[in-house]
């Protein structure tokens, strides 16, 4: 059967320059840097570029640029992919940056585009559990029908397989106990946090959770205590992978700058106990080396640490 992957199998060998001049060289570059800060650049550089229109292109961008926190760039480049040509998947992944956002009346409109433009019954089905998921939680059962539904057409159809798993969990998870409050700092441990960072003085902070809601929480929190002591958060996004339970402080450099470790013992006064390490550009770069499929944290040129929050 024909694939139903959104993305471009393929991977360019050729550098960001060689793709110039050549369209589908575009997509297949952009799939090759996904999770790199290459992409960024990339896409800013490419959103007004006549060759560049291709709608695989822009949804790169505009995943790349949500798993980032920039709503505003992606939902640009996510426009500018229906503006050239709409897909079904143009539709349904701008549908889940708006469901991100809040805007539920517009994400329905765009998965009813989505589900009314895809031939495959399949594709059709799983994406119509999706929203259901996503829009109308009451309604899980009816999603569960559909994924079967797909599944029994094509039982090998990963993404049904793994929207079923979270459809179930949500439905057990109706009939469990009430979830307790999420945990937060205690006004000491927020006190103690913030005691250390004034005194090392302002500085920046990069932070990163995965798509977990206690995570998420917790990423909030500390940049709130980051901003009371004066510092600059300039990154709190979601990590697009998963990440084993923790809170990890990853510094770029063998000697990491003053403020990095001040940061992280900042973290520590507040109870959490934190792991990393130091020289993590370097590792990683080894490791993308040894396997290109390796998935890590990429650090700008100019960032020196991320402090990473995995499942709570």
């Amino acid at each position: 059967p024909p694939s139903r992957r959104a993305g471009c199998e393929q991977h360019s060998s050729g550098s960001v320059g060689g793709a110039r001049g050549d369209p589908g060289a575009y997509p297949m570059l952009a799939g090759a840097l996904r999770g790199r800060p290459e992409l960024i650049d990339l896409c800013r550089d490419n959103i007004n570029n006549p060759i560049a229109d291709n709608p695989q292109f822009f949804i790169h961008c505009g995943q790349a640029f949500q798993q980032r926190g920039e709503f505003p760039e992606a939902e640009r480049h996510f426009l500018r992919s229906i503006a050239v040509g709409a897909t079904p998947v143009s539709h349904y992944t701008y549908a889940r940056l708006l469901v991100r956002t809040g805007r539920t009346a517009e994400a329905e409109e765009q998965y009813r585009l989505a589900i009314d433009t895809l031939t495959d019954p399949v594709r059709r089905r799983t994406i119509a559990a999706e929203r259901i998921l996503k829009l109308h939680p009451e309604r899980l059962s009816e999603a569960l029908a559909e994924l079967d539904a797909a599944l029994a057409a094509d039982p090998s159809y990963e993404m049904a397989r793994g929207l079923r798993r979270r459809v179930v969990a949500r439905l057990e998870g109706a009939e469990a106990e009430p979830s307790p409050p999420l945990a937060r700092l205690s006004p000491g441990r927020r006190d103690a946090m913030r005691e250390r960072l004034v005194a090392a003085g302002p500085h920046p902070v990069w932070l990163r959770a995965v798509e977990d809601a206690a995570a998420v929480e917790l990423r909030r929190e500390l940049a709130g205590v980051f901003v009371e002591a004066g510092w600059e958060v300039r990154e709190e996004s979601i990590v697009p992978f998963q990440v084993k339970p923790g809170v990890f402080v990853f510094m770029a450099d063998a000697e990491p700058p003053a403020y990095a470790l001040a940061a992280q013992r900042a973290l520590e006064a507040a109870g959490l106990q934190v792991a990393g390490g130091t020289d993590y550009r370097a590792y990683s770069r080894a490791m993308r080396e040894r396997n290109p499929d390796f998935r890590g944290f990429d650090l700008a040129s100019d960032q020196s640490y991320v402090v990473v929050i995995g499942r709570q």
